[in-house]
This record gives structure tokens, sequence and C-alpha cells, in this order.
């Protein structure tokens, strides 16, 4: 169950880029460094320089995969020691890290990369009890919030 979650997440992200293809077993996909380098151009908006879209040896998805871990390095992500070996070599609990790493690091406002709309005013009051009474009368469609008063105040 905790393995197709972390199969799901990698498959949203990659859907949001149209012809990848999605992964179903992290221990075999992952292994090239390929869709790790996908990820990191989804999530972060950031293309990694040299990577070997099709690696034709061991010592490419090495390479591919070393580049995308200097990446969560040089970000600051936290994320427990993994190597590129540990990668390639299929270590579903050293994919696990990285990808829980990557969906920690970048949530998902983050992967967007899209402006969003203006959040309701009622979504910016604290919940605090005085404030609940106001904020359901703002929410009937024909009553206006308050403007703020620093508004008057330029």
């Amino acid at each position: 169950q905790q393995l197709a979650a972390y199969v799901s997440w990698v498959n949203a992200q990659l859907r949001k880029k149209p012809g990848l293809k999605p992964v179903s077993d992290l221990r075999q996909d992952l292994r090239d460094g390929v869709v790790l380098a996908h990820l990191i151009e989804i999530v972060a908006g950031e293309l990694l320089d040299g990577i070997h879209y099709v690696p034709c040896d061991d010592q490419e998805r090495k390479q591919n995969v070393e580049k995308v871990l200097q990446f969560v390095s040089s970000k600051r992500i936290r994320m427990p020691q993994t190597s590129a070996r540990d990668i390639v070599e299929g270590n579903l609990k050293s994919a696990m890290r990285l990808i829980l790493a990557l969906a920690a690091h970048f949530k998902p406002s983050a992967s967007a990369r899209v402006p969003l709309a203006p959040r309701p005013i009622t979504d910016l009051i604290p919940p605090w009890p005085w404030l609940r009474m106001q904020q359901q009368h703002w929410q009937q469609p024909d009553r206006m919030p308050p403007a703020p008063a620093a508004l008057f105040f330029i």
C-alpha cells in the first residue's frame, strides 16, 4: 500500500509532462536515472545538464543518478544517505527515500508552477471562534467581506 502511494505520486508528476510513460516498478524504472531527471524537471522546474536520456550502459545510468543526487544536495533537500549505486542496483528503500525527499521538499503547490487564483478572504482569516460567525456570514452569496483597514491607510 505504501509502495503504491509512491508509484502513484511519481505517476501524477509524470502526467504533467506529455509523452512520459508511467512507472510501475520503482526498483526497475528509476535505475537509469531518466525518470528521476524528469521528476526534477517537473517538480523543481529545472533541467539537469548532461543527462543521458538513452543510457547505453551502467556507467551512464550511474552518471544520471549522480546528477540527480548532486541536484538534491545542492538544493539542501533533506534525505538520508543514498548512493547512486543503490539506485542503479534497484535498492527499493533508497528509491523510496529519494522520492519521499522530493515529494516533501517540492510540495504540490510548488510543483504546479502556475499562478494561483486569488484566495477568498475567508481563507486568510484564522479560525478563531469569535470569527467563525462572521466568516460564515461573509460566505453568503449576497454578502461582501469588509475591506481590510490597511487599504484605507495608505
